[in-house]
C-alpha cells in the first residue's frame, strides 16, 4: 500500500506547473495504476485473510459498489498497457492557478481506441464497462484516491503511516481556491469534509500554542503547526476543538520560539508559488515547553507574532474561507520540489 500512496503523491507533485507534453506524465501515471492492481492481487493471493477479502470484494462488486468497480476499471487500464504496450495517456486539457498560488495541470483519463480494445483478451474486454463508468473522463488523482480509499475501507490496517500517524504521502499539497480532495478518506462535499477533519487529529507533528485572539466576539487559540523544525501553516481553533484533539493523542505544546526564528518564503516550487515558513535554527527540544493538557485561559495574548498585524488576519482568513481552514487543519501547505 505504501507504493500506491507514494506513487499517487508523486504523480500529483509532477502535475504542478504547466504540462508541456502529455507523455511526460505517462510513466508516473502507469506506475500508480500498476500499484493499484498489485495491492488488489496481494490481498487476493498473499494476504493472511485473502479468502475474507475475496468475499468482501465479490460482494461489493455484485452490489455495484463504486470502489470495487473502480478497482476493476484499473485492472482494465493496467492490462491495456501491460499486454499491448499501449499506455493510456492522461489528457491535460485543464490548467488552474495563478502566479501567486502556482499552476496545476489536471489530467483526465482518455478513451481507449476500439482498435486496441478488440485486441484484448475477452476477460479484459469485460472490464471496459467499469473503466468507462469510473475512470473515463475523470481526473486522474481523484480516481487513485478512490482506489486507495476502497482498500482502506475493506482493510483498515493496510494504509502505511508515518511516525506522526499520518498516511505516508498525504495530505497532498493544498492549492489556493482549489477544492480537490487532498486525502483518500476525505469526503468530496465541503460540509462533510469539515466534519471529517474535525473528528481526526490535525496534520503535522505537533502544534505550538502561541496565544489567544478574539475576532468578532469569539476567542480562538492560535499557533503554528510544525513538521520537524519548520512550520508552514498556522492554526486557528476553538477551545472545544483543541480539547478533542488532545483527547485523540495529538500534541499541543507551550513554548516561546527563539528571537532568531528564521522566516521567509521558499521560492522553488514546480507550480511557481512561494511558500511562507518559520524555521527554528535550534533543535525544537531546546525551547519547546511541556504538552498542553487544556486550552490556555485568559484574555488575548501572543508569544510569537503581533496580535493585530499577524494573528488577526490569520483568524479572519480562516473563518471566512473553508479551504483555508482545511489547509490549516491538515497542515497541507508545503513546498513541492
Amino acid at each position: 500500500m505504501r507504493d500506491l500512496q507514494v506513487s499517487t503523491a508523486d504523480y500529483y507533485r509532477n502535475t504542478s506547473g504547466f504540462l508541456e507534453l502529455p507523455d511526460q506524465f505517462t510513466t508516473p501515471a502507469r506506475a500508480a495504476v500498476a500499484f493499484v492492481v498489485k495491492v488488489h492481487e496481494v490481498l487476493l493471493k498473499d494476504f493472511g485473510q485473502q479468502s475474507k477479502y475475496r468475499v468482501v470484494f465479490d460482494d461489493r462488486l455484485a452490489s455495484g459498489d463504486r470502489g470495487a468497480e473502480t478497482i476493476e476499471g484499473f485492472r482494465y487500464l493496467r492490462n491495456v498497457g501491460q499486454h499491448l504496450i499501449h499506455p493510456v495517456v492522461p489528457s491535460t486539457n485543464a490548467v488552474v492557478g495563478g502566479m501567486n498560488v502556482g499552476y496545476r495541470s489536471y489530467g483526465l483519463w482518455e478513451q481507449v481506441p476500439r482498435s486496441i480494445h478488440i485486441r484484448l483478451r475477452s476477460g479484459t474486454q469485460s472490464l471496459k464497462g467499469f473503466y468507462d463508468r469510473h475512470l473515463l473522463g475523470e481526473e486522474v488523482v481523484a480516481t487513485l484516491l478512490n482506489a486507495a480509499r476502497f482498500f482502506a475501507e475493506v482493510c483498515p490496517m493496510i494504509p502505511h503511516r508515518s511516525d506522526s500517524g499520518e498516511w505516508t504521502g498525504f495530505p497532498l499539497r493544498h492549492q489556493a481556491g482549489v477544492p480537490s480532495r487532498l486525502h483518500p478518506l476525505e469526503p468530496a462535499e465541503s460540509a462533510k469534509s469539515q466534519r471529517w477533519m474535525k473528528a481526526l487529529p490535525p496534520g503535522g507533528d505537533f502544534r505550538l500554542v502561541c496565544g489567544r485572539c478574539t475576532v468578532q466576539g469569539v476567542s480562538y487559540v492560535v499557533g503554528l503547526t510544525f513538521r520537524g523544525s519548520v512550520s508552514y501553516t498556522p492554526f486557528v481553533e476553538r477551545d472545544e476543538q483543541v480539547v478533542r484533539d488532545i483527547q485523540t493523542g495529538y500534541r499541543y505544546h507551550r513554548g516561546v520560539p527563539g528571537t532568531d526564528m528564521a522566516s521567509g518564503t521558499v521560492p522553488y516550487d514546480l507550480g511557481g508559488a512561494t511558500v511562507n515558513y518559520f524555521a527554528s535554527p535550534d533543535p525544537i527540544d531546546k525551547w519547546i515547553g511541556p504538552p498542553v493538557v487544556r486550552p490556555p485561559s485568559g484574555g488575548d495574548y501572543s508569544t510569537f507574532g503581533d496580535l493585530r498585524s499577524f494573528w488577526r488576519p490569520v483568524v479572519l482568513h480562516s473563518i471566512a474561507d473553508l479551504l483555508t481552514a482545511r489547509e490549516q487543519r491538515m497542515a497541507a501547505w508545503f513546498p513541492i520540489t
